[in-house]
């Protein structure tokens, strides 16, 4: 939808022996942990959608997203897609629980670098240099298939510390080649998530969502020392569903030069059942498993 302020307008929708001998008096080299050094730069697709529970037009670009998502998840393809929910639609009949005023700014400034002029969603933007109207699948594809062809510039890799589940998670992020004034871009998205919507343009409805962007956070990237940072998580997060995307872009130019996804729970400890049964004084389920209570809190009612 386009917004200029006062107006929101919405689109449509035995020498081995030798060998061997030779190889068992060279000392073997030092390697380091995979996730402690970042590898060479890799082609990669960030995607991003802008979209809003009270627009009427997000719906078909949120499928449009949900689809990239789930054909690319799976495969060596290192397509990254990401839902930012904006607020300027909250005054309009419904309150998109996922919004915020900061995914409205990031909006904004892809408007100035892209000029473009206005925001509006359903937008789709790739590797921050190619926006279009989010609902336009086949453009998506190719936008994707050109970004994939486009060989990346820098790298960024993660080491997570471990914690237990619930906890907040520190992330040392380690960059290489990334341009001079770049920043890294560190969001926590995730799916499996649905809404009722009560009110506004898609009252009546239950509309669901896949990669949507529950904590963000950006830092200047150092390609000569790591960078350590905090994320908080949302109280209602289900972590085996919630990912780490992190990707290297000029604040100016809004362009992506590398990215790279990681598994929330990959450093997560559990805590031991007798531990916990005796810090609460009675039998308790490990933090890490999904009431229906949780599952609950996705649904917004």
């Amino acid at each position: 939808m386009a917004l200029d302020i006062t107006r929101i307008t919405r689109l449509p929708a035995p020498i081995c022996t030798f060998v061997a001998l030779v190889l068992a008096t060279v000392p073997p080299k030092a390697t380091a942990a995979p996730d402690t050094k970042p590898d060479e730069p890799q082609r990669f697709a960030i995607v991003e959608l802008f979209t809003s529970e009270g627009c009427s037009s997000c719906p078909p670009a949120d499928a449009v997203l949900a689809s990239i998502h789930q054909k690319h998840q799976n495969t060596d393809a290192r397509v990254f897609t990401l839902a930012f929910h904006v607020d300027y639609w909250n005054s309009l009949g419904w309150t998109d629980r996922f919004s915020s005023t900061e995914y409205t700014r990031r909006q904004k400034d892809y408007a100035t670098a892209l000029k473009t002029p206005d925001i509006y969603t359903p937008q789709m933007i790739v590797n921050g240099k190619a926006q279009f109207v989010g609902s336009d699948s086949p453009r998506a594809e190719r936008e994707i298939e050109k970004a994939l062809a486009t060989p990346a510039v820098a790298s960024v890799n993660a080491k997570l510390t471990p914690r237990t589940p619930g906890t907040p998670v520190t992330i040392e992020l380690v960059t290489a080649h990334a341009p001079e004034h770049t920043r890294v871009i560190t969001c926590i998205v995730e799916d499996q998530l649905s809404t009722v919507v009560k009110r506004g343009e898609n009252g009546g409805r239950t509309l669901t969502h896949e990669c949507v962007v529950r904590t963000f956070t950006s830092h200047p990237a150092d390609n000569q020392h790591p960078t350590s940072i905090t994320l908080a998580l949302p109280a209602d997060l289900i972590e085996s569903n919630a990912t780490i995307i992190t990707f290297i872009q000029d604040p100016e130019s809004m362009e992506v030069f590398g990215a790279a996804r990681f598994p929330l729970a990959q450093k997560v400890v559990q805590t031991p059942k007798s531990d916990a049964a005796a810090s609460s004084g009675s039998a308790s389920t490990s933090p890490a498993s999904t009431s229906s209570a949780d599952k609950a809190l996705h649904t917004s009612h």
